[in-house]
């Protein structure tokens, strides 16, 4: 029994040598914090001077203690929120420890006046994490104005976060849902009108999308966006500073799908700006008979409309309808309109000016295609029928403003024809008779200053008191409601001494 003095120091030794260890921080640069969420949303909507606060649950899943070498605020003293740490409150703390597999709160406070109309639309911040070497980040959201909200959720791994108009995506609510013109509205994720609702938006109304955000128009859903001269529909993007006022690629898009003939998707006096792409409008695609199914039978209806600042296109369509009147489709990274396969495309005393200053542009202002590649990679090749372009302009800084890939395999058709046009060509051939016809080619149209958006005529522009397209109806007014005297002039506005 001897050995057992030897023993019970032994064993004192190691349960001493394991407590220490047990009690010396972890230093592993593999070590990770856990947190009880990624996103905190403070999501009451304020009627004063607001202040509320939520808690946040950092975890220490290891078997040793950790320090935090660094928690703070990443907008620092310009942050609109403030964090408590151990009952301390700041917006930076140095050398945290969180014992071995415990936690610690830290409250986090954002105080806002969501009655300065020049603060952002949402707020969002977010606090950083220094440990081991690692950076960690849990993003902070708060709504900085009084607006309506939507804030989306993920329903599926992969695709945009989703919001619908009314309850929690998971039933149908059908019927109209009108949007007053009272305060603004701001979409986070992407907003659904589903099937069987229709979307009314008053006139003077201002939607805001966040980064990534868009408007989706589900089949056989219905939006009426009908604005008026003195107080247009505004969708653009949330940074209400004015450095943002004519920035690209802020948002994503509005996404319009089929719907029933008379089931028509109307947009009157409206300004769709800054996103990536405005409209785009096609049917949807679920299942692969839809690849091969037959275009939209409604129509997409524009009337004094404005595009602008889009980094991809204004409007990209295919197997579509669309009937547009008196609009300007203005600066886009890529075309002002793209137009793929079926589908009848009429456009009317509009202008179709593109000179992107944002980088370079090798693709034209109007493109028109009646093929294009379907999601297993077929090539689909469609008609195109009783479509016009008439009485319009197609100008802008590149070379070739108008272009066009046309199949007539198998009996399909490219009935197009442009009337009374004002274009840019440099190799598109226009030779054709019976798809051109009385068009001014390579005249510049005068505009006042295109690259800064102005698109108004100066004194001696080509396209003033020119004679009206037999294929169109005259149109009395411009998109500004001045009169068209005389002939009128070709694009969205008339000439004004």
């Amino acid at each position: 029994m001897k050995w057992m003095k030897f023993l019970i120091p032994f064993i004192a030794l190691l349960f001493a040598f394991n407590s220490c260890k047990k009690n010396e921080l972890n230093t592993d640069s593999s070590v990770m914090l856990e947190f009880s969420a990624d996103t905190m949303i403070f999501d009451t909507v304020f009627t004063t001077i607001g202040t509320t606060t939520e808690f946040l649950k950092i975890y220490n899943n290891e078997d040793q203690p950790i320090e935090v070498s660094n928690i703070s605020l990443a907008r620092g003293s310009s942050s609109q929120f403030r964090i408590n740490v151990d009952g301390v409150a700041g917006i930076s703390f140095d050398n945290i420890e969180i014992p071995a597999e415990d936690s610690l709160f830290i409250f986090v406070e954002a105080t806002i006046d969501p009655n300065n109309i020049n603060s952002p639309l949402i707020v969002t911040d977010s606090i950083l994490f220094q440990t081991n070497g690692n950076l960690q980040d849990v993003d902070l959201v708060a709504w900085g104005q009084d607006a309506h909200f939507y804030y989306g959720q993920q329903f599926s791994p992969g695709f945009p976060d989703i919001v619908c108009l009314e309850g929690d995506c998971e039933t149908n609510t059908c019927g109209d849902f009108f949007w007053p013109n009272d305060k603004p509205y701001v979409v986070y994720g992407y907003l659904v009108v589903d099937s069987c609702q229709k979307l009314i938006i008053e006139q003077g109304t201002q939607v805001h999308f966040h980064q990534g955000s868009g408007l989706w128009v589900y089949e056989y859903g219905q939006i009426e966006a009908i604005g008026s001269l003195d107080e247009p529909i505004v969708f653009q993007g949330d940074r209400p500073e004015s450095v943002f006022d004519e920035i690209p690629g802020q948002w994503d898009r509005i996404w319009i799908n089929h719907g029933n003939a008379g089931q028509d998707n109307v947009f009157e006096h409206c300004v769709i700006k800054n996103n990536f792409l405005g409209i785009q409008a096609e049917p949807l695609v679920l299942t692969e008979d839809d690849l091969f199914g037959p275009g939209a039978e409604n129509k997409l209806i524009l009337r004094n409309v404005i595009t602008r600042n889009n980094s991809g296109a204004g409007l990209l369509l295919k197997n579509y309808n669309v009937q547009a009147e008196n609009c300007l489709f203005a600066n886009a990274g890529q075309s002002t309109v793209a137009i793929n396969g079926e589908g009848e495309y009429n456009f009317n005393f509009c202008t179709f000016g593109n000179y992107w200053s944002f980088g370079t542009r090798n693709t034209p202002s109007f493109f028109v295609s009646n093929t294009y590649v379907d999601q297993l990679q077929n090539l689909q090749v469609r008609s195109i029928e009783n479509s016009q372009v008439t009485n319009s302009i197609i100008y802008g800084n590149g070379f070739d403003e108008i272009g066009f890939v046309f199949d007539n395999s198998g009996g399909a058709l490219s009935n197009i024809i442009f009337d009374k046009v004002l274009m840019k060509v440099d190799e598109t051939d226009v030779s054709d008779d019976n798809v051109f016809t009385d068009i001014l080619i390579n005249q510049n149209p005068q505009f006042v200053e295109p690259s800064d958006g102005d698109f108004h005529l100066l004194l001696n522009s080509p396209v003033i008191d020119r004679p009206n397209s037999p294929f169109a109806p005259f149109i009395g007014i411009d998109i500004e409601e001045n009169s068209r005297i005389g002939n009128g002039d070709w694009g969205c506005y008339e000439y004004q001494e």
